[in-house]
């Protein structure tokens, strides 16, 4: 009786009628009533990830979450690291894979998770030592050693090699690696350093096409003698205009341009060879490119062991000049600053305008601070130059993390973005993220982890941050036989 009459009472039946009006008043309001266009404009304005359950609601937002125009609205605003674009030639697939991607990736990494927690893919024995070794589309492992280098699927649960490159006689120095043109081209080439008929020794450069079967090399752009004591290639460069192969003495860099296969040099006033400190030795020389200046680093050492970089920028012009082939075209220095320190593993964070009338051009680099050459550790540092049409830069150097000896990998992306992981003991390592704002830098770091296995000594020998994945060489002994293993362990963290 007390339940039948708490149900006639008054305020009851009203708030039964209430909730009924309500329930009418949302089914006239339904979203999908609304205009598409409408939807669509909310759709631009929830987080990635909160796109994906959508796909499961209805058959209208299946349709509208493969709309064009959406994903490369998304793609422009979303500030995370992905490579450059929107371009028209990237599909809307590729556009909405890659932000899905590293959304899912963003999650798992500092600062969203101190301790990230990585789902394992593969593990496959290597039956070849590895010196080369190198990630392609976050799928396609490229690893080798003097004689040969094999390619290997990712997506297979137990990956067979297949042949990606053999040298005439060996290689001393090997790497594969891809970028984003201006005009939004994924390029790839690879380069090696290697012995014809155990005479000649020269420098190679080759291009690369990826195909779903996997990578090849397709055709040979450049090969240069060296003579037979020069110590070879130190290190790789390649950015959205050039390709630079740096040697480890003073020769001069071979400057690409990955478009025209133009070769470049670096041309330096004799004004300024006269501000070099007296009685001071070039000790490393770093060069790196952005979509409208080379930079070239130039360490010193000076008097009393004071070490300091002189920093070069190069505009590069939009379109190329009308010269021969075979011309090598000088790129003249129209800014110059001195910093007091040396640098090392230089990455391009970003570059940017501060408006579309702006002559002043931001370009922010991370890198690696040369610390005690007895231990190598030394602060992960950010460098920003700021440079004007009227030949003045500065800089402003922040000093972000001690960072230990060993390798450090690093990927950035357009927005001031990047993801990297480094070394912290023989079976433990740290992840990290830098965001460059243009007003201020945010360092995040991981705590140090690793994944609970057998071996106490690993090595990260591949990484892509874009999609979260490394691959880590896995040292095992065989106690009964005193025989050292390996394989290589697929790390991935979307």
């Amino acid at each position: 009786m007390m339940r039948s009459a708490q149900l006639g009472h008054p305020l009851t039946q009203m708030s039964a009628v209430y909730r009924h009006r309500l329930i009418q008043h949302a089914e006239r309001i339904n979203i999908q009533v609304l205009p598409v266009e409408i939807i669509l404009m909310i759709l631009r304005f929830l987080p990635v990830l909160d796109l994906i359950p959508l796909l499961r609601v209805c058959k209208l937002f299946r349709q509208l979450l493969m709309d064009d125009l959406l994903w490369r609205s998304l793609y422009k605003r979303t500030v995370i690291l992905r490579p450059p674009g929107p371009f028209i030639s990237q599909s809307t697939a590729f556009l909405r894979k890659t932000l899905i991607s590293s959304a899912r990736v963003a999650r798992n990494w500092p600062p969203t998770a101190s301790l990230p927690a990585p789902r394992l893919g593969p593990t496959f024995r290597m039956h070849h030592n590895i010196l080369f070794s190198d990630l392609l589309d976050a799928r396609w492992l490229i690893a080798g050693n003097k004689q040969v280098v094999w390619c290997y699927d990712l997506q297979d649960s137990d990956p067979i090699p297949t042949l990606f490159y053999q040298p005439h006689m060996e290689a001393t120095f090997f790497r594969c690696l891809s970028t984003t043109s201006e005009s939004g081209e994924q390029l790839t080439f690879a380069v090696s350093e290697s012995w014809m008929g155990g005479v000649t020794r020269g420098i190679n450069i080759y291009k690369v096409s990826i195909y779903d079967t996997g990578p090849v090399i397709v055709s040979r752009i450049l090969r240069q003698d060296i003579s037979h004591n020069d110590p070879g290639i130190a290190d790789i460069n390649i950015g959205p205009r050039l390709l630079i192969v740096t040697r480890h003495t003073d020769a001069p860099p071979i400057i690409l341009d990955i478009a025209t296969f133009r070769r470049y040099h670096v041309g330096t006033p004799r004004s300024l060879l006269k501000q070099i400190p007296p009685l001071s030795t070039s000790i490393h020389s770093t060069f790196v490119s952005t979509a409208s200046y080379l930079l070239a680093l130039y360490d010193f050492l000076a008097e009393g062991n004071a070490k300091q970089t002189l920093v070069l920028a190069c505009p590069l012009q939009k379109q190329a000049h009308s010269h021969r082939e075979e011309e090598v075209e000088a790129l003249q220095a129209s800014h110059f600053t001195w910093i007091q320190m040396e640098i090392s593993d230089v990455t391009v964070l970003r570059e940017a305008s501060m408006d579309a009338q702006s002559t002043t051009t931001h370009i922010s680099l991370v890198g690696r601070k040369c610390g005690d050459r007895s231990t190598g550790a030394g602060p992960l540092m950010t460098l920003t130059l700021t440079l004007d049409e009227m030949g003045s830069i500065t800089h402003e150097s922040t000093s972000l993390s001690c960072v230990t000896q060993g390798p450090m990998w690093l990927d950035a992306g357009p927005d001031g973005c990047a993801r990297g992981v480094y070394t912290w003991t023989q079976s433990h390592f740290v992840l990290f993220s830098v965001q460059d704002d243009l007003t201020n830098v945010a360092y995040h770091k991981s705590q140090t982890f690793s994944v609970p296995r057998e071996s106490n000594r690993r090595s990260v020998i591949a990484f892509d941050g874009y999609s979260g994945v490394l691959c880590v060489k896995e040292y095992r002994r065989l106690e009964s036989i005193n025989l050292e293993t390996s394989c290589i362990e697929v790390w991935n963290f979307a």
